[in-house]
């Protein structure tokens, strides 16, 4: 998969995005469009504002916002939570954006955490053939982390989330 495009990030419904671009995109949103509704509001008026800034800022809220609920695996409904005076406001800022996404797919889509190995998403857990794995156990890679140096060879590793430990990629040495 590819990654999102701001304009799809900033204006359709579908798709989940991380804590990352949640942090990055709300902030951008909610400052430029009262710049935008300043400037405008001292042109053409109030009215003028209105239409075009407070209603495309908010859309945009409503996108982004809506795409964090999903990287939740919640409907994008849950944005009505923030109604509820100071409950709903911590509660928004706790669900959105301090809690981890769901791991893996899940009904909304696929995982937007990129594979820092290859630089693409990883979008199911990767299942790896049986002569990769421990001797002692078969294991499946549910998540990358940054890469970091073999002991032996300087290579990468990766995270396994098995009891097995560490696995490089290039000399195919197992520590824990």
């Amino acid at each position: 998969m590819r990654a999102m495009k701001p304009s799809h990030i900033l204006f359709q419904l579908q798709g989940r995005i991380g804590r990352n671009l949640f942090w990055k995109f709300c902030p951008l949103v909610i400052i430029s469009g009262l710049i935008i509704y300043s400037i405008v509001e001292a042109i053409f008026g109030s009215g003028a504002a209105f239409f075009f800034a407070f209603i495309p800022a908010a859309w945009m809220c409503i996108a982004i916002q809506t795409k964090r609920w999903h990287d939740r695996n919640r409907s994008g409904w849950w944005i009505l939570i923030t109604l509820i005076p100071y409950v709903g406001i911590i509660w928004w800022i706790i669900e959105c954006g301090i809690l981890p996404g769901t791991t893996g797919s899940n009904k909304f889509g696929s995982n937007p955490r990129i594979n820092l190995l290859s630089g693409h998403r990883l979008a199911e857990p990767i299942q790896l053939p049986t002569d990769w794995a421990h001797p002692d156990e078969s294991v499946t890679v549910l998540s990358v982390t940054k890469p970091q140096k073999c002991p032996i060879c300087k290579g990468t590793r990766i995270t396994e989330h098995s009891r097995s430990g560490w696995r490089c990629i290039e000399c195919e040495h197992w520590w824990a």
